[in-house]
């Protein structure tokens, strides 16, 4: 019937435009989870850095919801707070496209959502970002003002709500009456609802649910007949005086009747292609033209919603300006012209800290007057797109390269002075990446990685202005590999511990050992501690080494001490180490657990992680001090303490750094600098240790100028614990040094 074929023609519009938002969607994820940054904070597990970057992406593409998870399916951060409550989420993932995402319709704390998941890599799998639309009475409703249907989305899973435009016992009423009677997917067909009402029900797969979810269409039967009722009158009319003229005349007036239907079919045809630029003009019936009329407002309306769902999707709300998304697409277009460009990536310094004393919408304001002062200085040619929270992408098509960085410099400038928010005046600063296309890559995705790259790369510079180096990609992409491989190791317990044993200088004996982790992986071979321990203090993760660390070491000194050997060890701990609120608690437990007593436990703390915050390291210390542990500063003359803070500092060691051991000789700075420290540690009344000791004449030396301990290859290499046993049970527990590591050597052989 006719009321059957306009079901069926809403039908496919419905699947188009699910399919329209499903895409846009993904386009968004699949940004998303490329991104450095966010690949970066996914690495670590920065659970505030990822719930930013997941808000920003949920308001830039238009979505309700986003959420990252671990391979293991644990919620690291989400921007719904009762996904975060769930800690784990369980989702039945589809495969991917060929693009890297799939589409699902899965049921969230009882709200049935339009999910894509895309897989985050580093390139190995470390999680999945899944961002959504909810299916709800709103969406729904939309959607029926668009196809003039009533629109309801059943879950076949009986547990999960139906959303529906109709009234809730209609739709309740309809919902039972389609599981009674078995309706097929893609049949239409009439329901008694109720005593005097029929609906013309057409029931169909939501495209990308793998038959989870069913659309229902529906329309009063009345409703759907009125317009052809009408012209059934009229032709019934003009029947009669026709029948009586001739029969040719009746077939000319039903061929007539016929093609205002054939045309309204083609057009509804047309505009379920996509297709919204024709309007329908029919002649005849005036019911005829009304039908044409409300078509051709449904096409405009459709057409307007796609327009502003594609603007949404590729700019940025706050700026006006084109986003990331339409970023890689202006400059994929640019780059196939094949012709020279320099792309400059600016980010606002300190901007998060702006936002939260200014409020957003002063700092949106902000913004858009960064944008207006970054735009008079390019040519219509040119391209300035916000991809970040505070990040400008300039890709300037006739720049010379060799101007780049004084084009950069007056950008930044620009931000300096005259700024003025709320009556606050307000002065900025800014760091720029730089990179040229063809010199730094190929592919838009390539150069704006590049841009990342640098511009992170820029916060260990004093530079304001830095240029990308293809080699830097290689190393950031390194260090993810890493980052991923370093926690799963850890977890895993797949790291290993070695001793290296401090010396008394005036007896020989061994008075201590130092405790140092090492890591070999299958893949990455030995990575040296200097490597990953910095790449675990910038990503803020060295807590997950220290305290793997701190439990394994007293785990050992438990060992030992059932055997009789009650060393004492040390322990190097970072800045953020001293800050973290659970090393007193930690520590405490792990030597309560091995049944080691406090004072045979020493940690070592350089000058530098004592500087970042003083009042609170020294408050840390004093309270595990109280409970009987013991610090050593480490690395000593080498960080920026002054004498006043020296003093408040509870130590009970120092040691001297390597620097200035490795090239001591009589009469030289060095030997200066030794004796100076050596006399200031016994004056405080504490240990001094010398580090990196490997001939017997620097021995000598330094135990002429009065140094207590010495530790260094002389002594021994950092052995593994069964080897550092085997070490002191040879040697009695008492060094000679006759040479270089020579007992340690034939343990270790």
């Amino acid at each position: 019937t006719s009321a059957a074929r306009d079901l069926q023609v809403a039908g496919n519009m419905l699947d188009a435009l699910l399919s329209s938002r499903g895409q846009q969607l993904s386009e968004g994820v699949r940004v998303l989870a490329a991104d450095f940054g966010f690949k970066s904070a996914a690495a670590t597990a920065d659970a505030l850095t990822l719930q930013s970057a997941l808000a920003n992406a949920s308001q830039r593409i238009g979505a309700d919801t986003a959420t990252f998870v671990d391979l293991s399916g644990r919620v690291v951060a989400s921007t719904d707070d009762l996904i975060n409550d769930t800690r784990r989420l369980r989702l039945d993932l589809p495969d991917q496209d060929a693009r890297g995402t799939a589409l699902t319709y899965q049921s969230l704390h009882g709200t049935l959502y339009m999910l894509v998941v895309a897989q985050v890599r580093t390139p190995l799998p470390i999680g999945h970002v899944i961002v959504g639309f909810s299916v709800d009475q709103h969406m729904a409703g939309e959607l029926g003002k668009l196809l003039g249907v009533s629109v309801s989305f059943q879950p076949t899973n009986l547990n999960d709500a139906l959303v529906s435009t109709l009234d809730p016992v209609v739709a309740l009423r309809t919902q039972q009456l389609l599981r009674s009677t078995g309706l097929k997917t893609g049949a239409v067909a009439n329901l008694l609802v109720d005593d005097d009402t029929q609906y013309v029900t057409l029931v169909r797969d939501v495209p990308g649910s793998n038959s989870k979810v069913q659309a229902v269409l529906q329309q009063p039967l009345l409703t759907a007949l009125a317009s052809y009722l009408n012209s059934r009158w009229l032709i019934a009319l003009l029947a009669v005086p026709a029948l009586a003229l001739a029969v040719p005349l009746a077939s000319w007036l039903a061929g007539q009747a016929s093609k205002p239907i054939e045309a309204l079919v083609s057009s509804a045809k047309r505009i379920e292609s996509g297709d919204y630029t024709q309007t329908t003009a029919l002649r005849g019936a005036g019911e005829f033209k009304r039908v044409a009329s409300t078509l051709n407002s449904m096409q405009l309306r459709i057409a307007e919603r796609e327009q502003h769902i594609q603007h949404l999707a590729m700019h940025d709300l706050r700026t006006g300006l084109p986003n990331r998304a339409m970023a890689l697409q202006w400059l994929t277009q640019a780059i196939s012209a094949d012709k020279p460009l320099v792309l400059l990536l600016l980010e606002v310094n300190d901007f998060t800290r702006i936002e939260a004393s200014l409020g957003h919408e002063p700092s949106d304001a902000l913004l858009s007057d960064i944008a207006q002062r970054i735009q008079r200085h390019l040519q219509d040619s040119d391209l300035l797109a916000l991809i970040g929270p505070a990040q400008f992408l300039v890709v300037q098509c006739q720049l010379a390269t060799d101007s780049a960085e004084d084009f950069a410099q007056q950008l930044i400038n620009a931000l300096h002075v005259g700024l003025v928010i709320d009556s606050t005046p307000v002065s900025l600063d800014a760091r720029v990446g730089l990179c040229f296309f063809p010199e730094h890559g190929s592919t838009a995705l390539q150069l704006l990685q590049q841009l990342d790259t640098t511009l992170h790369d820029s916060g260990n510079t004093i530079r304001s202005v830095n240029v990308s180096r293809t080699d830097r990609q290689m190393d950031h992409k390194r260090q993810l590999a890493l980052l991923a491989a370093l926690r799963q190791s850890i977890q895993d317990n797949a790291l290993t511990v070695n001793y290296q044993p401090k010396v008394g200088m005036r007896d020989h004996r061994v008075q201590g050992l130092e405790a140092l982790a090492r890591w070999h992986h299958p893949a990455l071979g030995h990575v040296s501690p200097a490597e990953f321990i910095p790449l675990l203090e910038h990503t803020r993760s060295i807590w997950l080494l220290t305290s793997w660390l701190i439990k394994t070491v007293t785990d050992q000194m438990g060992q030992w001490r059932r055997v009789g050997f009650e060393p004492e060890v040390s322990i190097n701990l970072s800045a953020p180490d001293l800050l973290e609120p659970r090393l007193p608690e930690h520590l405490l437990n792990c030597l309560a657990d091995a049944q080691v007593a406090s004072g045979k436990l020493v940690l070592e703390i350089t000058e530098s992680a004592l500087m970042s915050e003083p009042e609170q390291a020294i408050r840390t210390m004093d309270r595990l001090r109280a409970q009987g542990l013991r610090f050593s500063i480490d690395d000593f003359g080498t960080g920026y303490s002054s004498l006043a803070q020296f003093k408040a500092l509870p130590v009970d060691e120092i040691k001297i750094d390597r620097s200035f051991i490795m090239n001591l000789k009589p009469g030289s700075d060095d030997e200066i600098i030794v004796q100076a420290t050596i006399d200031l540690g016994h004056r405080f009344g504490v240990k001094v240790v010398a580090e990196g000791i490997e001939t017997p004449q620097c021995w000598e030396q330094l135990r002429a100028l009065g140094c207590d301990m010495a530790q260094g290859y002389l002594i021994s290499k950092p052995l593994p614990a069964d080897q550092m046993l085997l070490f002191i049970q040879s040697t009695g527990g008492k060094f000679e040094p006759a040479g270089p590591g020579s007992a340690a050597e034939q343990i270790s052989a």
